[in-house]
């Protein structure tokens, strides 16, 4: 994570103010939509993109690499989080959150990398493997995850590219497994 006197940190702070003047717009709602990250959540946001459903009963292949890479993804981002404590935007300025309720449930856990960027860019790299013909809705959709993250209040710009190198290196990694 960025030091709170770089300039990364400067950045940081410019989209975390503009994520709080995005909460009451669509984008706003797409964010608190997407903060629910669960499998069938993520296979609903790419449902709407690739024009099939995904599911466990339509696709239940899919849903089985995406169930497996929410498990492993998981336990690749917590590793991340007790290597770098850095707290969450939110809890810096004493603000609230898109999504107040689960503020107690964050505040103590590192913000760093972004899960929900992590797993957007994970599960769109490997539907852009599926969808070829959909990539660049694909990938849109993915990287919206990380914005979704800053938007609601709980993660840092920087967080969501860590999460999405993380992405990366896990799908490089399934390639081989």
């Amino acid at each position: 994570p960025p030091s709170f006197t770089s300039v990364q940190y400067i950045k940081d702070y410019v989209q975390y103010e503009w994520g709080k003047t995005e909460r009451d717009t669509e984008l706003g709602k797409q964010a608190k939509t997407d903060f629910r990250a669960q499998t069938a959540n993520y296979l609903d946001a790419f449902s709407k993109v690739v024009g099939i459903e995904l599911s466990a009963a339509n696709t239940p292949n899919i849903f089985t690499l995406f169930d497996y890479c929410m498990t492993y993804g998981e336990k690749a981002q917590e590793k991340a989080q007790s290597s770098f404590f850095y707290i969450r935007p939110y809890d810096k300025f004493n603000q609230t959150t898109l999504v107040p309720e689960y503020e107690n449930q964050y505040r103590n856990l590192s913000s760093y990398p972004s899960s929900q960027a992590m797993m957007g860019w994970l599960f769109a790299l490997m539907l852009t493997e599926v969808c070829p013909d959909k990539q660049n809705e694909v990938l849109a959709r993915g990287y919206a995850y990380g914005t979704s993250s800053v938007i609601s209040g709980y993660h840092w710009d920087s967080d969501t590219y860590a999460g999405c190198l993380l992405a990366s290196a896990l799908v490089s990694r399934l390639h081989s497994h």
